[in-house]
């Protein structure tokens, strides 16, 4: 039997982050004596909960099978364990997925020197320009950038690869076809052309928020080291620190100005033993023994011209256009400027007509969020008490909406009617 639909099988049984590959794999050998045991075989195993001794003793393969056709029919690539291009840097974890998805060319991981750079979405124009002339620095020293593609440091580290010449590698906390956050599609296609955007979560996976914990020790686990850039003490990047200390890679950290909050994290790293670095040089030098034929110091100390870091996206040769017919991509284009006050003023009453939510396949929730929504006024999960939802609800409801395109995220948790 076809072992990736094997693997599939199992991922889609399985929660992301979990163990449970690693021991099973200890205890039956491969993942055809996995898909092959029997209650007996799964009873006794202290390590396995009910649930999941349940879905290992259901063999129905039909959801396996219709994902599989979505992702041959988009050109989506699936390497699993069994696979010789599966990320080595990945197997010797407990967590390792057992299999990957993606789009793009993955690198021979093996052999590239591939560094994380992570930080906060809220950044200072300090930490924009720190993390792409880092990114910049590290592709143009011969390193690959890997992050999560996520706004603040993450893109626009990715960005300073780019425009370097480089690939870079994003890792999402969603389904392939779920191309998050929405702001970063026209980036995130960019990066399969040149690159790879991987994910573990199985296609139609929205990007809820415990996703992204999960999600970031494989970034940490690709990379042979990684750096932060900004982040306060509580950002998501911290987690990836942790990951990264434990999954025993280089630790570096962009130090801050004192008292500002961004840096209140990257400074506690430095604190705490992270490298303190300012420039790609300072990451490099700690890889120039194992990766001597790779790593170019003249050209890492290139700066790049800070006018290119909104100029990287123009798409002229589509190699993956199988893929975004089949999650509907559409390219943004600039709109014409209106001259005449008359068109101008219907351009302005088209723009505040409600979207079809029934069109865009929304949930009664969200359409019920949508539609108390007013324009011009910030809104949180606090401010919609009255509706009587649960927070989990709110939250997850604002993120579709989000990947609709009906409303925008902004600082500090708020969102706004489009």
């Amino acid at each position: 039997m076809d072992k990736t639909l094997l693997w599939l099988w199992l991922s889609l049984h399985m929660k992301q982050g979990t163990h449970v590959y690693h021991y099973l794999l200890d205890e039956f050998g491969s993942i055809e004596a996995i898909y092959d045991c029997e209650d007996n075989d799964v009873k006794g195993l202290p390590w396995l909960y009910d649930n999941q001794k349940k879905k290992i003793l259901d063999k129905n393969l039909d959801r396996a099978k219709e994902v599989l056709r979505w992702c041959n029919k988009a050109g989506v690539k699936i390497v699993t364990l069994d696979d010789e291009d599966y990320p080595e840097t990945l197997r010797d974890l407990n967590d390792r997925p057992g299999l990957l998805y993606y789009v793009g060319k993955l690198p021979d991981f093996s052999k590239e020197l591939c560094i994380g750079v992570v930080g906060t979405r809220e950044m200072t124009v300090y930490g924009e320009k720190s993390a792409f002339e880092i990114g910049y620095g590290l592709t143009k020293g011969g390193a690959i950038v890997v992050s999560g593609g996520a706004l603040g440091i993450d893109c626009t580290a990715q960005k300073g690869a780019i425009v370097a010449g480089g690939t870079t590698v994003a890792i999402l906390g969603s389904g392939i076809d779920v191309l998050y956050p929405p702001q970063n599609k026209d980036l995130l296609i960019k990066i399969m052309e040149t690159g790879a955007v991987i994910t573990e979560y199985p296609p139609f996976t929205p990007p809820n928020r415990y996703n992204f914990p999960v999600r970031n020790r494989l970034i940490s686990g690709i990379s042979k080291g990684v750096v932060v850039v900004e982040g306060d003490r509580n950002s998501g990047a911290m987690i990836t620190a942790d990951k990264t200390r434990v999954q025993q890679r280089y630790l570096f950290s962009v130090p801050g100005p004192i008292g500002v909050f961004q840096s209140t994290g990257t400074n506690e790293l430095i604190r705490t033993g992270a490298k303190p670095v300012t420039c790609a040089l300072d990451i490099l030098e700690e890889y120039l023994d194992l990766y001597e034929d790779k790593i170019q110091i003249t050209p890492s100390k290139e700066k790049p011209d800070l006018k290119l870091l909104n100029d990287f996206s123009k798409q002229e040769n589509n190699p993956i256009k199988s893929f975004l017919e089949a999650i509907g991509f559409k390219q943004k284009t600039k709109r014409k400027k209106i001259i005449e006050s008359e068109n101008k003023e219907v351009k302005q009453e088209k723009n505040i007509i409600d979207a079809d939510l029934d069109a865009l396949g929304a949930d009664e929730t969200a359409k019920k969020i949508y539609n108390y929504m007013e324009r011009n006024k910030k809104y949180n999960a606090d401010s919609l008490d009255e509706l009587g939802l649960k927070t989990s609800e709110i939250v997850s409801s604002f993120t579709m909406l989000e990947i609709y395109g009906v409303v925008k995220s902004l600082p500090g948790g708020f969102f706004e009617k489009i």
